[in-house]
């Protein structure tokens, strides 16, 4: 008897096991005509579900299989009742995991649906650009809402300009009295209550249905807010910019004055100068001070960066070293140049680590490492000065609340040219400074 109500158990739970395929198709059907309390149940949650549920049955099915086997005259009480245990703590532990991993790996859903809008406001949160945000969206946010087509248009001056477009070629207007058949839900993007644009949203699996739209607007409400941010940090960016142009344009004119006009005067104030009725000492100092004068000018517009980084920052150290500073330069040789505004900026960051290091960090020895490739820089800034209690990405507040005005210099100069610049540092145990530039071209969010 014992034994055939073990098989009767075991050929219910495999008949069980046989019928969950219907289980999706059940739901699905239930997706489709938006019944289930009124609660729109998305399909990549039930193969979750179902997925799980043969994971635990096999599981089971195999433990009972093994315990008949090597314990044929026990009875299944205990084993039932250590499953039962077992499979309630793994549903507890392991199934939002779990979920996770099904999501991403068959859906592409980064992100669950209960935590979207938190994990969306984060990451837009240190989003300074457009195309951080289209990333954003276009790779975590859109995929985890299974959005396939969807689009941003913002109405400026003229036509509707996209700044989005993922998986869509026809684009409404701003005068479009028949938009175009793809869009299924458009929502306003609104800032202090003007519409900057439309968030346009087109197929999404499984249905194509927008139930929960709500969660879509509040996701438009926090694009438009970021848009916004982000063009204000781009007209920051570029007033800056253009301070910066101006600022290398004055040193330059600065620069040829000194050379052309200031040291010619003192080449000729020695020349009509009695040497019998004059001090030694006199032409010591114009020595010494035109020396300071060649130095300046050297630093005001450093000639050889019209040949290339390499070659300026190879000049620029070898200047440093015949003052007597202890810096190495391990950075291997290349002719490969790079847009202008890249070679100054990056040249700008290296003077400015080096002279902080010599200047506040008092450091003996510095090092700059790291490698110029055609697509990508690395600069490794290194010195055993005093250093300061900092350990990570450079945060421009931080830097101005605690006074490092070189750091803030290196760090705008960074963003100007899109490079990511990392300050690691601790006292008495001196400072590094790595930038990274790698040369991406525009974001392309088309399938």
């Amino acid at each position: 008897m014992s034994a055939c109500r073990s098989n009767s158990q075991s050929s219910a739970a495999l008949a069980g096991l046989l019928a969950l395929p219907l289980i999706p198709v059940a739901y699905t059907i239930a997706i489709y005509r938006q019944q289930i309390s009124q609660i729109q149940v998305r399909s990549n949650g039930v193969v979750v579900i179902y997925l799980f549920t043969i994971v635990i049955l096999t599981s089971v099915l195999l433990c009972k299989v093994i315990w008949q086997l090597l314990l044929p005259n026990f009875g299944t009480f205990l084993l039932d009742v250590v499953l039962f245990i077992v499979v309630t703590v793994a549903t507890v532990l392991y199934y939002e995991r779990f979920e996770r991993f099904v999501n991403r790996v068959l859906f592409g859903v980064v992100y669950l649906p209960q935590r979207l809008l938190a994990r969306y406001a984060e990451r837009i949160a240190t989003s300074l650009t457009v195309e951080d945000i289209n990333r954003t969206l276009v790779n975590e946010v859109l995929p985890s809402l299974l959005v396939r087509e969807a689009t941003i248009v913002l109405w400026r001056d003229g036509p509707a300009e996209p700044i989005l477009q993922m998986g869509v070629t026809a684009l409404p207007t701003v005068s479009d009295e028949s938009p175009p058949e793809w869009i299924k839900l458009s929502l306003p993007l609104r800032v202090q209550g003007r519409e900057i644009g439309r968030f346009l949203f087109g197929r999404r699996d499984p249905d194509d249905l927008y139930a929960d739209s709500e969660r879509f607007q509040a996701i438009a409400d926090q694009t438009a807010i970021a848009l916004v941010n982000a063009e204000q940090q781009a007209n920051l960016q570029a007033l800056y910019r253009t301070s910066i142009e101006r600022q290398e344009l004055e040193r330059r004119l600065l620069a040829l004055e000194l050379h052309d006009d200031v040291l010619n005067k003192l080449a000729l104030l020695t020349m009509y100068v009695d040497d019998e009725n004059v001090p030694e000492q006199f032409f010591t100092s114009v020595d010494g001070l035109t020396d300071q004068l060649r130095r300046t000018i050297h630093n005001l517009r450093p000639p050889m960066l019209d040949y290339g980084l390499w070659l300026a920052l190879d000049d620029y150290i070898r200047t440093v070293q015949q003052r007597g500073e202890k810096v190495t330069f391990t950075i291997p040789r290349t002719d490969v140049r790079y847009e202008k505004q890249v070679e100054q900026h990056l040249f700008r960051i290296v003077q400015q680590a080096i002279e902080n290091a010599l200047r506040h960090a008092q450091a003996g020895q510095i090092v700059i490492s790291g490698s110029l490739l055609p697509d990508k820089i690395k600069l490794v800034i290194e010195d055993d000065g005093i250093g300061f209690a900092w350990q990570g990405a450079a945060q421009l507040s931080v830097l101005l609340r605690e006074k490092h005005y070189g750091l803030v210099g290196m760090m705008e100069r960074g963003m100007l040219i899109s490079a990511d610049l990392t300050i690691t540092s601790q006292p008495d145990q001196g400072t590094r400074i790595t930038v990274y530039w790698t040369d991406v071209p525009s974001l392309s969010v088309e399938n």
